[in-house]
Order: C-alpha cells, then sequence, then structure tokens
C-alpha cells in the first residue's frame, strides 16, 4: 500500500536507507514530524473508534515499517563501536530521568531519593557503559550492559527499587542461576551498590 502515512512512511525509509547511514544514525532515526502527526491524528481517531478502514488499513501498514526499522535498529547496536554504544547508553538514561521528573506529586516518595540516585550514577559514569529502563508499574530502575534493546531476561541486569519505607532493594540477576538481593537503609551509592554495579559492568556487552 503507498498512500497517505504509511507511503510518507516508505518513502522516508527508503529515501534515508538510501543515504547508507551509520550504524548511529540508524539507531537514532525517527519519522519526520508530519508523518508522527499524522500517525497521531490516526492513533486518536482510533482511540475514538472513528477510524475508517482505509485509516485502519494505513495504520497497519505504518505499524508494519515501524516494527521493520525496530529491528533494523536492534541489528545497528552490534555494530556500534563502544564510543557510539555509549551515546546510546546515555540516551536511554536521559529518556527515564525524564520519566522520574514528570511523576505526579504522589510519587514524590520515590522520585525525589531516584533524582538524587541517578544523578550519583551518571556522575561516575555509570550511563555511559549501561543501558537504564524502567518498569512501567513499579518505577524499578533496570540497568543491563545487553546490545539488545529492550534487554532479554536471559542477560545479566541490575534492578534498583526504591521502598517507600526508605531505603532500596537492590537484586542483581546473573542467568541462569545467580541471584544477589540486599536490602539498602539509604537511597545513594553505596559501597553495596557500587559492588554490585562493577560486577555487572563485568560482564560483556
Amino acid at each position: 500500500m503507498n498512500s497517505a502515512l504509511s507511503g510518507m512512511m516508505l518513502e522516508e525509509i527508503t529515501d534515508f536507507l538510501a543515504s547508507s547511514p551509520t550504524a548511529e544514525q540508524l539507531y537514532f532515526y525517527k519519522p519526520s514530524a508530519t508523518t508522527e502527526q499524522e500517525y497521531q491524528r490516526l492513533a486518536e481517531a482510533s482511540y475514538k473508534k472513528e477510524l475508517s478502514s482505509r485509516d485502519d488499513m494505513e495504520m497497519t501498514e505504518y505499524l508494519k515499517l515501524s516494527g521493520f526499522m525496530h529491528i533494523i535498529r536492534q541489528k545497528a547496536l552490534r555494530h556500534m563501536d563502544a564510543a557510539t554504544l555509549g551515546k546510546v547508553f546515555a540516551a536511554s538514561w536521559d529518556t527515564i530521568e525524564n520519566y522520574y521528573r514528570i511523576l505526579s506529586p504522589e510519587w514524590d516518595w520515590l522520585a525525589k531519593p531516584m533524582q538524587g540516585l541517578y544523578a550519583s550514577l551518571r556522575q561516575q559514569g555509570y550511563d555511559r557503559t549501561l543501558w537504564a529502563g524502567i518498569d512501567s508499574e513499579t518505577f524499578t530502575l533496570k540497568l543491563t550492559r545487553s546490545r539488545a534493546i529492550p534487554y532479554e531476561e536471559i542477560y545479566p541486569r541490575l534492578e534498583i527499587e526504591i521502598l517507600q519505607s526508605g531505603g532500596m532493594r537492590l537484586v542483581l540477576y546473573e542467568p541462569p542461576d545467580s541471584v544477589v538481593e540486599q536490602i539498602a537503609d539509604q537511597v545513594a551509592l553505596t559501597p553495596e551498590l557500587k559492588l554490585l554495579l562493577d560486577r555487572l559492568q563485568a560482564h560483556p556487552i
């Protein structure tokens, strides 16, 4: 299908790929503002159940193309050098940092201590060697060395959960069998947390 949204997206993607982009450019590819606006228009119509059959087909084709680019982005990660991969890791930290910043006031007990810890971790350079993700239900911070983003749970990872009662829960998973769990009384870059971070960093990317 080559019309409206899907046609715009297909033309943009083929033009982009024909320009011989680098692995970094492939990973950070985004549709144009015009294409994104058209997608948002259709997404809103879909939410309101006002989508025509033609527009529904457009949405389907667009999502297929987006899925294709997602696969390309994942493969691009495998061809990045350490410096470029560091930029990808840092970008993931930027996204999660903003996520904690915009939480509603009812989550201040979690967001404020996490923001302080987050700043400490970034000052130590962990944002250049670890990918950051978040559990959308518990707001647990998840760190990994995996090039597979979103990462699969077969890879080593460290989860940092802020406890409402105070302190934090740390869990280092090293599949297939090793799980290290600790409870810290304070939310800070403690020696215990640093030890787990260094252990995670010892794993290959």
